[in-house]
């Protein structure tokens, strides 16, 4: 499941960058965000990127709790600035708290 929703992530950016190409949309002033969640039997597969979190909860009226979430990926935490701009990518500061 890594390696498919790895390649999930990837195709989904690349469709991304020729609609921006063909609309001329700018996406240096963009973010993007998503989060899948692949139920298999008693597994569960999480990937997500940007800051659109999940959560895996169980509820019920007498017991309710969360089973798993996810750490948002903000360009602002330092472990994911480094791995952003390892990657060649320009973490700035667009506004008082708000990164791209």
């Amino acid at each position: 499941w890594e390696k498919a929703l790895k390649e999930a992530f990837l195709a989904a950016q690349k469709d991304l960058l020729e609609l921006a190409k063909a609309e001329d949309i700018n996406l240096d002033a963009s973010g993007a965000a998503g989060s899948i969640l692949v139920f298999e039997g008693p597994t569960i597969h999480v990937a997500h990127i940007g800051d659109a979190g999940a959560m895996v909860a169980s509820w019920n009226r007498h017991d309710s709790r969360l089973i798993y979430g996810t750490e948002d990926h903000k360009p602002n935490s330092p472990g994911e600035r480094e791995r952003l701009e390892a990657a060649g990518s320009e973490v700035r500061e667009v506004d008082e708290d708000s990164f791209r």
